[in-house]
């Protein structure tokens, strides 16, 4: 049966009322007895749009799915007058009480309620935070993205050092890749494996385009599932009877700008270090208005960002005495390791030399800075450009009063160039990021409303969405050239491939590497094909809805992965990685072939609600939700795995679809089937103005971003990965020698040292049990203040370990002592991860009224697992995956403290001249002040292969031996260093510490942006305004992580930051 068919006949769809709202109330004479059969009739002023109701016996009624907007209410019973309610505010998701109370008369008498849309939350249990249209287009916003306002919320924390760099957030204990976004009620999450441009939404419409947008950050109804995260619902603006627009331009300069602490560069010559180049227009405009009075509206936005800046890289080149062979005592004595005795006045002799080391040497710039008071002494300003362009059009028509449709299409273009740290070929280590983006995105959505009766509802819609995401190298010179130029041998060639074969040096003693990185070159699709269907129907004082949301997914690549060539350095067998390099020693190996894939997955959800207004101050929300996703295929069933259960066929390889043609068989793991979902709320008026509301549900989630290669397409024979490593006595290879001719083998028998990407047969779903207790309380008129507990238990956590892993043993026999010997790592990815969450919000929110309008937001939150988060800073993966309970500890996104506020002013001042008040009138101010505890980060050694003669050791803790912990830290010393000691055992053998898992906490950020506006009436429908935006107003730096590697020179110190320094914006707007 067709996919469109089956959305038609299911009971409803998931997220097809999601951007909506109804208004609720109950209808009494003065008396407070019930008004039954009373007419309801409800306005949108705007469009003109009308829906009725008739009250129940109970004198209850309910009237949507409405559009978000503002509402007039009228009340219409034989033998009482007319009563009528005007600018009730409707929003995504709100259930609006609007109470009536009848008096007795004729009903060409009419009584105007005059009270404003009530404050308090009277309907529901979840907890979530509005954020209105003026808010949106008055408070300063770094780069315009509306998704910031989130972190306005109580309980969301910024997650800006996740992928989505610019506005992700962590949402009760939550990873960021967990929440989910909703535009137009159509699924706008990011499925892009890897995120690979480094957003979590689709599209991003313009500021100027959204209406509102809602953020529910706890118990949300069973409408919402698919992630275990917020539910941030956008709605984008609809054309009304008049005419509407705006043009507007924003501009940035480095002329106004603050420099980074750590920016040592003097552009200008004047002595003095210089901001990083800037310089960044966004401009665009919108639209909308009437097609056909009362019946037809169009809006229309687009906006485009041109940005040209400078980055700051600050890195480690060898010296110039390292460059001759010669290493300073104080970082290490060098090793021969030929002898194992020291090399002679700590020097490399040059007939030692590696002849391709000696070629490849010349790629490192020379050091041009001194005084860091660390080891980094080079400094470059590479170029980073990005444009970028949003495109929205939305048409809705009213078909016959009970038909309504509307479509919308958006398109978002970006181009991105991020140069890297040092000039090409030799590009610097950095990640994939350094790169050509050419990236696309489109976002489209149908809906047809069908009003049946005025108690019965349908609404089908269709969603579509398309990503291409393409990332190439910065070199132009094909890889084959550029590696004989520099004498690497026997990588093989390729036409898609360009640049140099990478080179990484880590250990205790590591430099800035060179080459190409690993997953370049990436192109990626994503496609979604989306069905909803959604009933509602409103019966006495019970509220039913029912749906359905259909998912078709396709996810395609073609990689590069590590093609290249991955050689790596970490002074195993001369204490210092580079010198191990000048030798051509490298400790291990790694080579790839292009890995393709054409990914698929389905996802069938269902679900029923019942809102019961059990009386008139007492409301339950009840529902069931039902979702059934299935595992991931390749359309070719070019995926397998290595068996790695015990019996007969341990060790065999297993093709996708070895049993058929179901899901199982094709994607090699069982469909998880048992994910049902109950939801429980309940919201107790105990009086005029306060609120209880309490809820428990269970949530699951998604797989996040996961990329191509931890899935089984990156296997044997369709995709080859293999790695040879060192031993004590040898290299995994010669620099000057290359690669051996059958490195990968005949391509029909898989070589020795592949690697596999294994799934965990029996996979369930990550699993949340969720629960919440509110009380919110009116203070003032417009005023309200929710205190809650919110607490969670998170099951089935996905991870990854290297199941192949050898146990801690000799150097010498490590590969031996591999439940395989035969393969190098077997990374198995499962659900071994578990976490919980306990948290308090205080939210105290003031509408805007008589010229102002404030937001704050207190949380305290504790967050623990045994798992990193996926994307996520401060590393803290598994120590040992046979002991996983060790690894509990803080989540790296756990933040004790966080407070934020934002408010918007109107400045009242007026003088009675007209002349004065044309420049004394007008004006606005705004801000946004956050301040919150920071993160936390793990303590480790390196080298645990080497050391330990085990590869089933992830991150290796030291021993701490006192609270590393100082009063008053700085940059130069974040922490007690002397408190953490090598682990070793009394006759010198190495073991595993018991430092822990993220026991350190990083700084604080503080951060105050400001706007101050200036409003010129043109004419009577065409207003100018001028603005100024301070981004960091006190310039206080966050600092970024310090070193954490113990034996790391610099072990302690801190020479990044993760906030950005003042900025200054300049705009002027136009409006219609």
């Amino acid at each position: 049966m067709r996919p469109y068919v089956l959305a038609m006949l299911a009971a409803g769809a998931l997220l097809a009322q999601q951007d909506m709202g109804v208004v609720t109330g109950v209808v009494t004479d003065k008396s407070g007895a019930a008004v039954p059969g009373a007419k309801i009739l409800i306005v949108n002023p705007a469009t003109n749009e009308k829906r009725d109701a008739v009250t129940a016996d109970s004198g209850a009624f309910t009237i949507g799915p409405l559009r978000i907007g503002q509402y007039n209410v009228s009340v219409e019973r034989q033998g009482f007058k007319k009563a009528t309610w005007t600018g009730i505010n409707v929003s995504a998701q709100d259930r609006v009480r609007a109470d009536f109370q009848l008096e007795i008369g004729a009903l060409t008498e009419s009584v105007s309620v005059t009270a404003e849309t009530p404050v308090l939350n009277t309907e529901t249990a979840a907890l979530a935070h509005v954020v209105d249209e003026k808010q949106i287009r008055q408070l300063p916003l770094n780069g315009r993205n509306f998704q910031q306002l989130a972190w306005m919320t109580a309980g969301v924390m910024p997650a800006t050092r996740s992928r989505d760099r610019e506005s992700g957030f962590n949402a009760h204990g939550q990873p960021a890749t967990q929440n989910n976004f909703i535009i137009d009620g159509i699924d706008n999450n990011n499925n892009v494996m890897g995120m690979q441009d480094r957003k979590s939404q689709v599209v991003v419409p313009s500021l100027d385009a959204v209406a509102e947008f809602k953020v529910q950050t706890s118990n949300y109804s069973a409408e919402f599932g698919r992630n275990s995260g917020a539910v941030m619902i956008v709605n984008l603006k609809s054309g009304t009877n008049a005419l509407h627009g705006t043009m507007f331009e924003y501009l940035r300069n480095d002329k106004t700008d603050a420099r980074d602490m750590f920016t040592y560069v003097d552009r200008t010559g004047d002595g003095r270090a210089d901001p990083e180049v800037l310089k960044q227009h966004q401009f665009g405009g919108t639209i909308g208005g009437p097609i056909l009075k009362n019946r037809t509206f169009f809006f229309g936005s687009w906006e485009a960002r041109r940005q040209r800046r400078a980055q700051s890289d600050f890195v480690i080149v060898p010296t110039p005495e390292e460059r001759s062979g010669i290493f300073a005592t104080r970082l290490a004595t060098i090793l021969d390791p030929s002898t194992g005795q020291p090399f002679p006045a700590n020097t490399i002799p040059r007939a030692r030399w590696d002849a391709t080391a000696v070629k490849l040497l010349e790629l490192w710039p020379a050091a041009n800075f001194t005084g860091s008071g660390t080891r980094q002494n080079f400094i470059r300003n590479p170029p980073w450009n990005n444009d970028r362009d949003q495109f929205d059009v939305r048409i809705d028509h009213d078909l016959t009063g009970k038909d309504k449709i509307f479509g919308r299409f958006s398109k978002n273009r970006t181009d991105n160039l991020r140069g890297s740290v040092f000039e090409l070929p030799a590009r610097g280590a950095a990640g994939n990021e350094r790169a050509f983006d050419d990236d696309d995105a489109h976002s489209g959505v149908f809906s047809w409303t069908r009003i049946f009766r005025s108690n019965l509802v349908n609404e089908f819609r269709y969603g579509f969405v398309r990503q291409k995401v393409n990332k190439r190298e910065l070199s132009q010179e094909p890889m084959a050239a550029v590696n004989e130029k520099y004498g690497i041998k026997g990588i093989p060639a390729q036409d898609k491939l360009f640049g140099l074969a990478r080179l990484g040096f880590a250990g205790g003693i590591g430099y800035e590497g060179f080459g190409e990185p690993g997953s370049m070159p990436n192109f990626k699709i994503h496609q979604l094909h989306q069905w909803l269907n959604n009933t509602s129907w409103y019966k006495g004082n019970h509220n039913f809805k029912f749906g359905a949301d259909l998912r078709w997914n396709r996810t395609d690549i073609f990689g590069g992965d590590s093609a290249h060539g991955n050689f790596q350095f970490d002074g195993q067998f001369t204490r210092i990685s580079m010198a191990d390099f000048l030798l051509g020693l490298p400790a291990s190996f790694n080579l790839t072939t292009l890995l393709p894939g054409q990914m698929r997955f389905r996802n069938y959800m269902f679900f029923a609600q019942d809102d019961w207004k059990v009386t008139s101050k007492l409301t339950m929300n009840i529902g069931l939700r039902y979702e059934l996703s299935s595992p991931w295929w390749e359309k070719h069933n070019n995926q397998s795995k290595i068996n790695i259960n015990p019996g007969t066929n341990f060790n065999a390889i297993v093709n996708a679809g070895h049993c058929g043609d179901s899901w199982n068989c094709r994607s090699l793991v069982e469909t998880d089937t048992n994910n049902w979902a109950p939801r429980l709320g309940l919201a107790y008026q105990v009086r005029q103005k306060t609120v209880i509301r309490s809820g428990a549900g269970i949530f699951y989630a998604g797989q996040g971003s996961l990329g191509a290669n931890a899935r089984m397409i990156s296997n044997f024979p369709f995709y080859r990965s293999v790695t040879v490593q060192s031993t004590p006595a040898r290299p995994a290879l010669r620099l000057q020698d290359g690669v051996p001719a059958n490195f990968f083998g005949d391509g029909k028998t898989p070589p020795n040292g592949l690697n596999w990407s294994v799934w965990q047969d029996r996979f369930p779903l990550p699993t949340v049990y969720q629960w919440n207790l509110a009380v919110q309380q009116e203070l003032l008129p417009g005023w309200s203040l929710t205190t809650a507990y919110v607490g969670s238990s998170s099951n089935y956590i996905m991870g990854t370990y290297n199941w192949n892993g050898s146990p801690i043993g000799p150097p010498a026999t490590e590969q031996q002592r591999r439940p395989i010997p035969q393969w190098n790592a077997i990374d198995l990815v499962s659900p071994y991860g578990q976490g919980n969450y306990n948290g308090l919000d205080v939210q105290l929110d003031k509408r805007f009224a008589k010229g102002y309008s404030l937001t704050a937001a207190y949380t305290w939150s504790h967050s623990i697992d045994n798992i990193p988060e996926q994307f996520g800073p401060g590393g803290g993966g598994l120590m040992d995956f046979r002991n996983i309970n060790q690894n509990r500890g803080h989540s790296n996104f756990d933040v004790r403290h966080r407070f934020v506020s934002s408010a918007v002013w109107e400045l009242p001042w007026k003088t009675g001249n007209r002349w004065a008040d044309g420049l004394a009138a007008g004006w606005q101010l705004s801000g946004l002040v956050s301040m919150q505890t920071g993160s936390y980060f793990t303590i480790t050694v390196p080298n645990a292969r080497q050391r330990l003669g085990s590869t089933g050791i992830g991150n290796w803790w030291p021993d701490r031996v006192r609270d590393p912990r100082i009063e008053n830290p700085t940059a130069e010393r974040w922490f007690d260093t002397a408190a953490f000691t090598s682990p070793r055992n009394a006759d010198g053998t190495w073991r595993l510490g018991n430092a822990g898992r993220s026991i350190l906490a990083t700084d604080s950020p503080f951060n105050v942006d400001a706007g101050l506006m200036k409003n010129f009436k043109v004419t009577e429908r065409w207003n100018l305004q001028v603005r100024w935006e301070a981004f960091n107003l006190t310039n206080t730096p966050t600092l970024g992580d310090p070193v954490s590697n113990l034996e790391s020179p610099d072990f302690g110190k801190v020479r990044t930051t993760v906030s950005t320094p003042r900025q200054m914006q300049f705009a002027l707007r136009l409006s219609f």
